[in-house]
């Protein structure tokens, strides 16, 4: 009876031992689950954290560069407006129609022989680098300057206008130009006077399209008056 009790005994100590141990080993298989998935989680929190970080820096770094676009814009735009021309101080004065009307009732068409004589100070004139004649009429005739443009923009004050030869040799005679006593002339005494201007003019015509090819049309008829004047000089002195 007694060794049955002890042999009983026995077997319950070695049951709750064995179930001690079970149920340590069990703990700790959960604690190790536990804290496995207490680690998982501090993973998962980490990545999300590492992405949400990437994906502000992408956006802070999309917002400089489209920042540093617009300053860079804005100073192209500085520069340019610092370099363009101001075009309300460029700009050519206007002129109307009505101003062309009143200066060709004045003086006549532009470009045409027609048109009075302008007063003028022959001091100044003589000063002055151009003198400028529009285009001389031998046979009194109304000649168009074919190959100036006329350009409604320039009208120079120094112009002088007279129409057909004994006008204009008379208006070089008034201003006195290169000699102060040369005296005024009665032209129409002097008739031949136009057919030796008009072949004065062709030969000169000639003579400068060969030697001077630069010059314009305009610049020719001006060198042909300035000898024509220098030729008159000289025949009154030989006589």
């Amino acid at each position: 009876m007694g060794k049955t009790f002890k042999a009983n005994q026995k077997n319950s100590n070695t049951i709750g031992s064995r179930d001690r141990a079970n149920k340590k080993k069990d703990e700790e298989i959960e604690k190790d689950t536990q804290k496995n998935e207490d680690a998982k989680w501090r993973d998962d929190d980490k990545l999300n954290a590492r992405k949400q970080i990437r994906k502000i820096e992408k956006e802070e770094k999309k917002a400089k560069e489209i920042n540093n676009k617009l300053i860079k814009m804005k100073l192209i735009e500085e520069e340019l407006k610092s370099i363009t021309p101001n075009k309300s101080c460029c700009k050519n004065p206007r002129v109307t129609r009505k101003d062309i009307d009143d200066r060709t009732l004045k003086k006549g068409p532009i470009g045409s022989s027609i048109g009075e004589i302008v007063s003028f100070n022959p001091n100044s004139l003589l000063q002055s680098p151009r003198v400028s004649i529009l285009e001389i009429s031998p046979d009194g005739s109304e000649d168009l300057l074919s190959d100036v443009a006329p350009n409604f923009n320039r009208l120079d004050d120094g112009v002088i206008y007279a129409k057909g030869i004994d006008a204009t040799i008379e208006v070089l005679q008034k201003i006195n130009i290169g000699n102060d006593n040369l005296e005024p002339k009665d032209i129409n005494s002097d008739k031949p006077k136009r057919t030796l201007f008009k072949d004065f003019k062709e030969n000169e015509m000639n003579r400068l399209k060969n030697e001077q090819t630069s010059l314009t049309f305009s610049q020719k008829e001006q060198m042909i008056l300035k000898n024509w004047q220098k030729f008159l000089e000289n025949r009154d002195h030989l006589k």
